[in-house]
């Protein structure tokens, strides 16, 4: 299971960096303790030393890899430098115990023709499992459909494919959780393999067979011999000190010169200081063949426990990776960015179905060749069978990409090739990771292109007949975590089925669209994001600006003045075609009056243009206190979640604008 989700193709990504950190990350405390051995006056003899160095130098990519999926930072820059770094780390940690496990041979055999033989028969055992097993169930991954899980046969034949290599690995004198490790490498990870063994196989591993190894684990501690022998064990404890501070210098020393910033390289190396349950299998195995004292086992055991219980509170205060977002300096709006200038925006892909309408919006932004668009697409696929995020460049044809990528950015080429190319440029990326974390890898990639704004579709289809056809959850996490971490403005788009494919998004054009504008923030970047579409000649504006009559209220001016401003560049845009711009000042009493215009007007357009209007981001009006009341869909604010509501019985594609708020916050 672990093996199967290890995937090799991360090093090529992590490049020279993840080798060299890995290298010197676990030469360091072995150079350091065993000198540190020579030059004092111990009774521990150099062979429990080096017992010490092989648990305490090691960083396990399982344990790694788990660290990081609990912090959900399995997805971020440092993580899956992490992942590369332990993969380097196990595989020497794995070279070595087999040079150890010869010589443990040899010396109870008393025959090196006996330890020699079960190295070569290891080496055959691997041979056999590259090129017997991994092209077995490379044909097997073949002929399975794609998004289709292993049939019963296939994955019975795997499990017991699995099951016969591991016994031969113990045949040959080697452990057999290590055969099964070996052949989980050698397997294809992610789907349909990875996943079907993933969704069959761990439940059952994680809520029964680990809580059962660990009570068998320690059921063999004895406490009162650490008591009795605590004097005798302090050069032990010492010795295990100091490899760990010679692992955290190495690992530190290496990502130092590998130009890694001291926060991120701090954050590294507690993070290949982790332990868990791969020491705690090599712990097992050696007490099973009477290679530890009781005393050692049960004071190594409590060393690993405390590690694995430090590192993680330690790493999730020192670093969080959404802090970076929090630029306090650039302001990434459309409403602040250049009006007669490019607009870059990232354009978030769950399903082909989402394709379509986002298509038919993007068409709407393209003005001219003094205004280009530059369009940043995002595939984004679950992260399933597999612990190796990736967000990459998409190439057609390699082995990041599906049917359902090359689908999707088929038809953004199709967009871009029937558009004049000086008008909009497409870039293609995947994005594996888990939902979770996904967020990370959107406004990294918004960070770094400089995007103004950050499209997502709605988590819930909505049919044409005003039904729900599906909704989900995983999906909608993602949307929020967007919305709290974004470094710019995001807008989540809902859709009603209007537009079916792509033909009809680029020739069924938006000629209308309506504005309901409060105030604030969000109100004024949606009203932004229209004037931009505006600028297209065929498009034509109307804005309802909401008022409340009759009543004395608390006006914050700041917010005020800037509303005023923005209405003014509105009108100043549309100077010279004011057939094109329809403004209506409503003044209301509450919101139900509000609530009216916008149900007798909304189906007189193409696309409404709202901000979200976030609770708590900014002063909440008294046009919507009764509107907001009863908010179930915060991500799309009052105004949003009720167009997106049946009762309303929009069909009309609607826009939800929030404006970057992170901005004073460093």
């Amino acid at each position: 299971m672990i093996g199967v989700k290890i995937d090799f193709g991360i090093l090529k990504k992590s490049g020279k960096k993840a080798i060299f950190i890995g290298i010197l990350g676990h030469i360091v405390p072995a150079i350091l303790t065993t000198c540190v051995f020579y030059f004092s006056k111990t009774s521990m003899s150099l062979d429990q030393v080096r017992n010490e160095i092989l648990i305490w130098s090691m960083s396990s990519i399982v344990v790694v890899a788990y660290l990081l999926d609990e912090l959900n930072l399995l997805n971020s820059k440092i993580g899956r430098l992490a992942i590369a770094t332990s993969l380097i780390e196990t595989a020497i940690d794995t070279f070595y115990r087999r040079i150890v496990t010869v010589r443990f041979l040899y010396s109870n055999a008393k025959s090196a023709i006996t330890a020699w033989a079960s190295m070569l028969a290891f080496i055959g055992y691997i041979f056999v499992i590259i090129f017997v097993a991994r092209p077995i169930t490379n044909r097997i991954v073949k002929r399975t459909p794609e998004g289709e899980p292993l049939s019963e046969v296939h994955f019975v034949f795997v499990i017991v494919m699995v099951l016969v290599l591991s016994l031969i690995s113990e045949f040959i004198g080697h452990d057999m959780s290590l055969g099964a490790f070996f052949v989980g490498l050698a397997l294809p990870s992610g789907p349909p393999l990875g996943s079907t063994l993933v969704e069959k196989l761990e439940g059952i591993i994680s809520a029964l067979c680990f809580p059962i190894f660990v009570a068998v684990i320690g059921l063999e501690v004895d406490f009162t011999r650490v008591v009795m022998f605590a004097y005798a064990l302090r050069p032990m404890i010492f010795f295990d000190v100091v490899t760990m501070i010679g692992k955290t210098f190495g690992v530190m020393i290496a990502a130092f010169i590998s130009r890694i910033s001291f926060h991120k390289n701090l954050t590294l190396a507690f993070m290949m200081n982790a332990k868990g349950i791969t020491e705690l299998v090599h712990l097992h195995s050696w007490q099973d063949i009477k290679y530890l004292d009781i005393t050692y086992y049960t004071v190594i055991l409590m060393e690993i426990l405390i590690a694995a219980a430090l590192v993680g509170p330690i790493v999730k205060l020192i670093y969080d990776p959404s802090k970076r977002y929090y630029n306090g300096q650039k302001r990434r709006t459309v409403m602040h960015g250049n009006t007669n200038g490019e607009l870059r925006v990232i354009s978030c892909i769950h399903t082909q179905e989402h394709v379509p309408p986002i298509v038919n919006l993007l068409e709407s932004l393209c003005v001219d060749s003094r205004r280009p668009l530059s369009i940043f697409v995002i595939h984004l696929i679950e992260l399933v069978g597999t612990v190796s995020s990736i967000l990459v460049p998409y190439q057609e044809g390699t082995s990041d990409s599906t049917s359902s990528s090359e689908t999707i950015m088929s038809a953004f080429w199709t967009f871009e090739q029937k558009k004049n190319p000086k008008l909009i440029t497409i870039q293609p990326y995947i994005n594996v990771a888990p939902y979770i974390g996904m967020y990370d890898d959107i406004c990294d990639l918004a960070l770094e292109k400089k995007a103004s704004i950050i499209f997502l579709p709605f988590h819930k289809t909505i049919l044409l007949s005003n039904t729900m056809e599906s909704s989900n959850e995983e999906q909608r996490e993602v949307n929020l975590s967007v919305l709290r971490h974004a470094p710019c403005s995001v807008a989540i788009l809902i859709d009603h089925g209007n537009i079916v494919n792509v033909d009809v998004a680029i020739t069924k054009l938006i000629r209308s669209l309506v504005v309901y504008f409060i105030g604030g923030p969000d109100d004024r970047e949606a009203l932004s994001l229209a004037i931009r579409m505006g600028l297209n000649s065929r498009v034509n504006i109307t804005v309802f600006h909401f008022k409340q009559k009759d009543e004395e209220i608390n006006v914050d001016m700041g917010s005020e003045n800037q509303d005023r401003d923005m209405i003014y560049e509105l009108k100043t845009n549309f100077r010279e075609r004011r057939e094109m711009l329809v403004y209506k000042e409503e003044f209301v009493k509450d919101g139900e009056g509000m609530v009216d215009i916008i149900r007798m007007t909304l189906r007189s357009f193409d696309i409404i243009l709202v901000g979200r209007r976030v609770l708590g981001g900014q002063a909440e009006s008294i046009l919507t206190q009764g509107v907001s009341m009863w908010s179930e869909v915060p991500e799309l604010g009052c105004i949003g979640e009720m167009l997106a509501s049946k009762d309303l019985g929009c069909q009309v594609t609607t826009l939800v604008v929030q404006q970057q708020q992170h901005i004073n916050e460093l």
